[in-house]
């Protein structure tokens, strides 16, 4: 889920001699029993939390297929790239999410001296290389596809139940009705992490969501508001594991550009792109991390006005989980506004005002025809059409 970066320490990691074992026992005994059910990986829950990283990790060492196999492309890119560096570890970047492999406890996070690394076990790496090739191989395109697309619906909408996702699965991927969309989940760990059940419902939810309950209590209170569409693209482009991106906006070239000024490069750029949509999207604070980020990088204060104008213009045109899927600025105008051009004003006026004597039904035909076309509007210097005797600007202009 949302909201944690890995373990870190800051002890180098040539100093890390560790066994898989070892890493899986920085999980809690509960944990390890949830992932085992996942992986699948059968033990016995009445055992000891030692005893069962010992069974988790034996099994993973002898049969490592059965985890390579329900991984994201992009972990499984990542492993291959630990398993040929020299001390079994690439950079670390700071995520939203936590990775499988971290989650998994496969992996950790530690610090050589320069930087943050994310390694692997020796043990681990050597059950993993000759399994490689092979993985390259048998590389099952269609199992890829359907998960990006599932993980790129749950990013988008943020929680869905079983019937809503494999609608909207369907409606993009015939291929995927209910026996196949079942076997998708099966086969990725992803998928099967997200799985929660509420209100008697199999729900899954977007790997970025930190509170499902809350978002199910706001969607339940917007029963009008219609699910928004997108493309088959724009799904793939929010499916991708670690770098979800939301479908561009005017916006989204204009804001590219200002933070190009930080000095950010385009993976810099996209990955924050990620953060502050999903930032939004649990209702934490977007701004906190361009204030931090203008911070690192000074800059003057015409161009941090002329970013905030950008990203506030961006983020009102982006998805959002409460407004299911839509954008703040679609249901305003789809939703609000015209609810609020059919309400007439309630003018509460003094005893002693010149126009006390209008009653409300008058003020809302008043307000009617104000809104035709076909009718004149009162100059600043013409009567009021209160009767007042006053010129309007001096009268219910005013009051305007």
């Amino acid at each position: 889920m949302a909201g944690n970066i890995g373990k870190r320490t800051d002890e180098p990691i040539g100093m890390k001699k560790v066994l898989l074992e070892e890493l899986l026992m920085q999980s809690t005994r509960a944990e390890l029993i949830n992932t085992a059910e996942i992986l699948a990986i059968k033990i016995k829950k009445s055992q000891t939390k030692g005893l069962i990283a010992r069974e988790m990790a034996r099994t993973i060492l002898d049969v490592p297929y059965v985890l390579l196999s329900q991984l994201p492309l992009q972990e499984l890119l990542k492993l291959r790239g630990m398993v040929y560096a020299k001390d079994h570890a690439v950079p670390f970047t700071t995520s939203f999410i936590v990775s499988p492999t971290v989650q998994i406890g496969l992996s950790d996070i530690s610090f050589d001296g320069q930087q943050y690394k994310e390694y692997i076990t020796p043990d681990l790496a050597k059950a993993i290389e000759p399994l490689l090739e092979t993985v390259e191989k048998h590389f099952d395109v269609k199992r890829y596809h359907h998960e990006q697309l599932i993980i790129g619906l749950l990013n988008l909408y943020g929680l869905l139940d079983m019937q809503e996702l494999q609608e909207l699965a369907a409606f993009h991927e015939p291929q995927l009705n209910s026996s196949a969309l079942e076997l998708a989940i099966m086969c990725s760990y992803v998928l099967k992490s997200c799985e929660m059940v509420a209100a008697g419902k199999l729900l899954y939810c977007s790997p970025y969501l930190d509170q499902p309950e809350h978002l199910l209590k706001e969607i339940s209170q917007r029963k009008t508001i219609k699910k928004a569409r997108f493309t088959l693209n724009e799904i793939l482009d929010a499916g991708v594991w670690g770098s979800a991106l939301p479908p561009v906006n005017q916006q989204t070239s204009s804001l590219r550009h200002e933070l190009g000024r930080l000095k950010k490069t385009d993976e810099e750029i996209t990955a924050l792109l990620t953060d502050l949509w999903m930032l939004l999207n649990n209702d934490l604070d977007p701004l906190a991390m361009l204030m931090e980020i203008i911070e690192e990088n000074p800059t003057t204060l015409e161009e941090v006005n002329r970013l905030m104008a950008v990203f506030i213009q961006w983020s009102n045109a982006l998805p959002r989980w409460i407004l299911k899927a839509n954008s703040s600025h679609y249901v305003f105008e789809t939703y609000e506004r015209p609810a609020l051009q059919k309400r007439p004003p309630t003018l509460v006026m003094r005893p002693d005002s010149a126009a006390a004597n209008i009653s409300q039904e008058e003020v809302n035909r008043m307000w009617e025809g104000a809104q035709s076309d076909s009718i004149p509007k009162v100059g600043r210097n013409e009567a009021c059409p209160c009767k007042s005797g006053k010129k309007f600007k001096h009268c219910c202009l005013k009051k305007q």
